[in-house]
Formats: structure tokens, C-alpha cells, sequence
């Protein structure tokens, strides 16, 4: 009985020691929301809403760990032919790079016949509706390098950002036969 009560004593003090970190990293994190109106000469419209939670760590004191931090983005986003749902990760672990992590699902359906939120043409170039047939998927990586003067000269006007970020991102849909190609929201 004893080995069984320092066991679960031991379960305990480390669940409380994983709460109270946790507690003390969402304590000293930032909640955004955002909402989005996107438009193109096609007649394309869509509306975004997100919502970004940005967590600090790996910080310290010197230049490259002072704003070091993680988000959690999420993103819902609905058009008259198409709706998605996204969720990307940011790690900044040093202030000149981020690395990122994110995917997103989408679904179709058609308004008439120049409206359609997924084509689908088969492999004797036939053209069809994939309305509600499938399932849109998109899967992201991606790394930033960047750099700011402000961070070493302290002027109100002496600031030059230079960013540069390079993404390898698979999209995919999951009723394509082989040879076939498909459009997902008039891409």
C-alpha cells in the first residue's frame, strides 16, 4: 500500500508542477482575433476570421532571445462556393529566424455552373463537379530569416527590415483518380 500511495503522490506533484508552468506561460500570453474581407476582379469573394495566441519562450536577456516566442494560429474561412479551417504553429527561437508548421482543410460545393469551389477534369480532359465529393488538404512548412538595424542603432528613423522566407507546402485532394487535375477555389 505504501508503494502504491508514493507512486500516485508522485503522479500528483508532477501534474501540478506541469500545470503551474502552464498556467504561468498562457498567464504572460497575448490573444489576437482578426477578421478578413478578400476580393479579386474574378467573382471571387471570401471572409477570414482568425484568432493568433502568442506564447513567450525561449527568452532572455540578450538581443536574439528578448521577443523569442510561439504562435498558434487559427483561421475559419467561408465563400459562396468554398469554407476552410487552417491552424499554423510560429516558432521564433531566436529573433533573426522562425520556423513554421501548418495545414489546412477545405471543402467545395457549386453555385450554378461558373460558380464551382472544386473543378475536377479526368484524364481525357473531361470537366466535372466535385461538389461535397472530397476533401481539400494543404500541408506547410517554413523557415524566415530576418534582420533589423533597430535592434543595434536606437533611432527613432534608423530602421532597415530585410526578411526573406521560403515555404515548401503539398496540396492534395482526396478524390482525385490518378492522371487528374483538379481547382480548389478558382486557384
Amino acid at each position: 500500500m505504501k508503494k502504491g500511495r508514493a507512486i500516485s503522490f508522485a503522479r500528483v506533484l508532477v501534474l501540478v508542477i506541469v500545470l503551474i508552468s502552464s498556467v504561468s506561460l498562457l498567464v504572460a500570453a497575448d490573444l489576437s482575433y482578426d477578421l478578413k474581407l478578400l476580393g479579386s476582379s474574378a467573382p471571387e469573394v471570401k471572409i477570414e476570421a482568425g484568432a493568433a495566441l502568442k506564447i513567450p519562450i525561449l527568452q532572455g536577456d540578450g538581443l536574439l532571445f528578448r521577443d523569442n516566442n510561439l504562435k498558434i494560429k487559427g483561421r475559419f474561412g467561408v465563400s459562396p462556393v468554398s469554407t476552410t479551417l487552417s491552424l499554423e504553429a510560429v516558432l521564433t527561437p531566436a529573433a533573426f529566424a522562425e520556423v513554421s508548421l501548418g495545414g489546412t482543410l477545405g471543402g467545395a460545393w457549386d453555385l450554378g455552373d461558373s460558380l464551382q469551389g472544386l473543378k475536377y477534369i479526368d484524364t481525357e480532359f473531361n470537366e466535372g463537379s466535385e461538389s461535397f465529393k472530397g476533401i481539400y488538404l494543404k500541408g506547410k512548412v517554413g523557415a524566415a530569416l530576418q534582420f533589423d538595424t533597430a535592434a543595434f542603432f536606437s533611432s527613432k528613423w534608423a530602421s532597415i527590415f530585410a526578411r526573406t522566407y521560403h515555404e515548401l507546402s503539398l496540396q492534395s485532394y482526396t478524390n482525385v483518380e490518378k492522371g487528374g487535375a483538379w481547382n480548389f477555389e478558382m486557384s
